[in-house]
């Protein structure tokens, strides 16, 4: 399910999050929980220097 909130980030936020995002390097999800057998994703490893700016 996703909620829409309307207008919380203006399009130059959203366009620079998109940059970001686009140089960002993804790691396996199951490092932040490596027991679990259901979590298959993909997320921002959060040593690099653009999912730092990104927060």
């Amino acid at each position: 399910m996703f909620l829409t909130i309307e207008k919380l980030l203006d399009p130059g936020e959203v366009q620079r999050l998109q940059a970001l995002a686009a140089g960002m390097h993804f790691v396996d999800g199951k490092e932040t929980n490596p027991h679990t057998t259901v979590k298959n994703n993909q997320q921002a490893d959060q040593a690099s220097q653009a999912s730092a700016e990104a927060s």
